[in-house]
């Protein structure tokens, strides 16, 4: 089947370099010259801007599993992977994205005591959590958390094909105008970025601007399931 996506989300974020030159170089014994450490900065709340559209989708999941205004158990694990199994979702690469609250509720489960003990020792040792009923297990502190009672979080659970994330390349005319562009593409996420770099009068400075255009959708729906806590 397709999927249409609309590339309906810009987003943006700028700063100001001061003296260009300075910025370029490293500091003394520094792994970084100062514009990539505004770089990195500068992609951190994009990325976040990313997440959180993508973790939106989960309105549009038919399934639900849980209880709202409760911590999340190993009971709900094993129903996630229960309607995995009956909708013949693929057993690779079957994940879980919880909340802070619930990752450590998940550590204190006595139901998990013996399995933590005997399976995976270090996940109390280290506090990280691996695999859980066939489900990758990592946590978020940006899951959508409804206000008022019963306070319901959505955790989400994610097979391959449950979400898509669409991007295109920004176009880079700005090259013949005075200013400097290029895109940045990640070879391992697809994330496409544009920058731009030019002068800014008013600020006495070089302007750099990272943005990008991208959409989001519900792919396959059962490959999808909100775990509500």
């Amino acid at each position: 089947s397709t999927i249409s996506v609309t590339l309906n989300q810009h987003k943006e974020v700028s700063f100001l370099l001061e003296d260009a030159v300075k910025a370029m170089r490293g500091g003394p014994g520094a792994g970084q010259t100062g514009i990539e450490r505004y770089m990195n900065a500068a992609i951190e709340p994009i990325v976040l801007a990313i997440e959180d559209a993508l973790f939106a989708l989960y309105s549009g999941f038919s399934t639900s599993v849980g209880t709202s205004g409760t911590d999340l158990t190993s009971a709900s694990l094993r129903t996630v992977a229960k309607n995995f199994n009956d909708a013949g979702i693929p057993e690779e690469n079957r994940n879980i994205v919880i909340a802070t609250k619930d990752y450590a509720a998940l550590q204190a489960d006595t139901s998990l005591a013996a399995f933590f003990a005997n399976a995976t020792p270090e996940a109390i040792k280290t506090g990280q959590l691996t695999n859980i009923a066939g489900l990758n297990i990592s946590w978020s502190n940006r899951l959508p958390a409804l206000a008022g009672p019963p306070d319901p979080t959505k955790n989400t659970a994610l097979a391959p094909a449950a979400m898509t994330l669409a991007m295109r390349n920004l176009p880079t005319d700005g090259n013949t105008m005075g200013a400097r562009q290029t895109v940045m593409v990640d070879a391992e996420s697809g994330l496409s970025i544009r920058v731009t770099m030019a002068y800014n009068p008013t600020y006495l400075g070089t302007q750099v601007t990272l943005d990008v255009l991208y959409g989001v959708a519900e792919g396959r729906d059962a490959s999808g399931i909100t775990v509500l806590s």
